[in-house]
């Protein structure tokens, strides 16, 4: 394997293993939240609207998470 090939798939391992931890402590945090607004006595429209707010949260860091993936930067 040429050493130059090796030399650009450790950086790429490297950003991959650590969007895999950061996505993993994702789902926890977002686990405890959802268990949390469905423990929560809120009104059907309040508890809705937080369930679509953490969606759209978790899009979202998602989404800054898996732009450096395209090197469009």
């Amino acid at each position: 394997m040429n050493m130059l090939v090796l030399a650009q798939a450790v950086p790429a391992v490297s950003l991959l293993i650590h969007i895999l931890i950061v996505v993993i402590v994702l789902g926890l945090i977002v686990a405890v939240v959802w268990w949390a607004i469905s423990a929560l006595p809120l009104p059907p429209p309040f508890a809705q609207i937080a369930r679509v707010c953490v969606i759209l949260i978790v899009l979202l860091v998602l989404l800054y998470l898996l732009l450096p993936l395209l090197n469009v930067a």
